[in-house]
């Protein structure tokens, strides 16, 4: 078994994650190797915006935001997160209801500072960023696309207000405003854009 197999086995389903971050709140901690008052307050407050997005992913997703018809096959999605983070708060209840809106998903969840060997092969532009979606097809482990960490425009936003030296308090609050507008549809969007690619290629 490879390190990448023996992450998924080992991986969480979304209401696990859910109950992973309730549990370690509830000892004032959070995930990873940093347990300042901080990140933990990030937690706090990601507990709580999971919550909202669950409600609105659902939603968006029967509404057609997710197109399961577009995946043929079986498929693996690993997602590399941390509680404290903020992106990963607003993108994983998305990306599990379209996971849980298609037969053809099984989704887990693992965090990244757990699996620092195996992360490294998934950087982007040399960055630990998160979250991270590995897609594997499920029959042979092969990694068949990643996306992450954000979808194009949040990411666009955050690197404009970097470059611009934006406080980190004025980022954090720019993207969640942008993720609140957005309800989750960009993520679903893109992410069902490329499953449909990968079965294009298939065909």
């Amino acid at each position: 078994m490879t390190e990448l197999q023996k992450c998924f086995s080992s991986g969480l389903s979304y209401p696990d994650y859910v109950n992973l971050i309730g549990d370690l709140l509830a000892e004032n901690r959070t995930t990873g190797p940093n347990q300042s008052e901080a990140y933990i307050a990030y937690t706090r407050q990601n507990l709580q915006r999971m919550r909202r997005a669950d409600k609105i992913s659902k939603r968006e997703v029967e509404q057609g935001g997710f197109d399961a018809g577009v995946v043929s096959g079986h498929y693996k999605w690993l997602v590399f997160t941390e509680a404290w983070c903020g992106d990963a708060a607003n993108i994983i209840p998305v990306l599990a209801a379209g996971a849980d809106h298609s037969e053809a998903i099984d989704m887990k969840l693992v965090m990244r500072d757990a699996h620092p060997t195996v992360f490294d092969h998934f950087l982007t532009n040399g960055s630990r960023s998160i979250p991270k979606l590995v897609i594997m097809d499920a029959a042979h482990d092969e990694v068949l696309a990643t996306w992450g960490p954000r979808p194009k425009e949040a990411q666009a936003l955050f690197l404009k207000l970097r470059q611009e030296g934006a406080l980190m308090e004025v980022l954090i609050e720019s993207l969640t405003r942008w993720y609140v507008n957005d309800k989750g549809r960009s993520t679903l969007k893109e992410v069902a854009a490329l499953m449909e690619n990968l079965l294009t290629a298939k065909t």
